[in-house]
Parts: C-alpha cells; sequence; structure tokens
C-alpha cells in the first residue's frame, strides 16, 4: 500500500475487515434435504445431457429395470459391484479390517435372480 494517501489506505483496510466478516458470518449454511435436494438436480440435468448427447453410444449404467430381463440381470450385478465397493471403501476410510472373503464365498454371497439370456431374448417386450 505504498504511494497511497491516508484516506484511501483506511478506505481499503475497511474493506477487507468487511470482507473478511462477511466470509464468516454471511452465508447461511444448507441443510442435509436441501443438499440432497440439490445433488439430485445436478443429476437429472446431468443424466438429461448426457442422454441427449450419446451419439452413436448406448448407456451401460444405469439401465432402466423392465425393458428386458438381461437389463433386470445386469442391474442386479451392477448394484451387487457397487454396493460391495462401497462397503470397501468405507471400511478403508474408518480403518476397520474387513475380513478376509474366499472367491467361492463372494460369488455366492451375490445369486442373481436370474442367468444372462441370449442376445434373441433381450429384445424390447411389446
Amino acid at each position: 500500500m505504498l504511494n497511497l494517501t491516508w484516506k484511501r489506505k483506511n478506505r481499503y483496510a475497511n474493506q477487507l475487515k468487511r470482507e473478511m466478516a462477511n466470509r464468516l458470518v454471511g452465508k447461511n449454511r444448507l441443510s442435509n434435504a436441501e443438499k440432497e435436494a440439490l445433488k439430485e438436480k445436478k443429476m437429472r440435468i446431468k443424466d438429461k445431457f448426457e442422454n441427449n448427447n450419446l451419439g452413436d453410444f448406448q448407456n451401460l449404467y444405469p439401465l432402466k429395470r423392465g425393458v428386458c430381463q438381461r437389463d433386470d440381470y445386469l442391474m442386479d450385478k451392477y448394484d451387487h459391484i457397487y454396493n460391495r465397493s462401497r462397503e470397501v471403501f468405507e471400511a478403508q476410510q474408518s480403518g476397520k479390517a474387513l475380513p478376509q472373503r474366499t472367491k467361492k464365498e463372494l460369488f455366492e454371497q451375490y445369486k442373481p435372480s436370474s442367468e444372462p439370456l441370449s442376445k434373441k431374448d433381450t429384445k424390447k417386450k411389446s
């Protein structure tokens, strides 16, 4: 703050003090419900944009349930993988040791509603 008059120096100092006070007290925090609503709104906007701009691609996840049995099977499988990854992540974050499971136990835990179907069975139901 060189080459400034005392009046200007005081004005800038007071402005900085006001900005600091506004940072500390100024904003009201959002409640958890408001945060969730905002997150849902942003997800809908993102999904709408992605669906409108897919081009020659198709969504792998999330699939619409009830369209065909293969999609339902894949969604069950994806949901199982997603839930298991959340368990692992939360356990790592909390520092808990995960019980060691064999591959057989992991696959027995996930029992899909039906086996994957052939491609001819994946056509939309009419």
